[in-house]
């Protein structure tokens, strides 16, 4: 169990976080830091980019990553989208 995972309030939404974690570590980019919102169950927000975005992970699981929602079973696609915003990032 990790500090992010920890956050969570359901184990649906901490299977999503493990996930995250995962993509995070496979694409070597760090993650820097997260927070809960909201009450019972909560919202958790991981921040990972200097341009300011951010990961929402809600109680049922979903993932969201600028406006797009995926699900636990969309890793490829999910990862395709945070390696997109790290190119972006380097960039600016």
């Amino acid at each position: 169990m990790s500090f992010y995972t920890r956050l969570a309030s359901t184990d649906e939404q901490e299977e999503s976080v493990a996930v995250v974690e995962t993509a995070f570590r496979k694409l070597a980019i760090a993650i820097g830091g997260a927070t809960v919102i909201g009450k019972s169950p909560q919202t958790v927000i991981m921040d990972v980019f200097r341009n300011d975005s951010k990961i929402y992970i809600n109680a049922v699981g979903e993932i969201k990553i600028e406006g797009v929602e995926y699900k636990r079973s969309e890793r490829v696609a999910m990862m395709a989208r945070i390696k997109t915003i790290r190119e972006e990032g380097r960039k600016a």
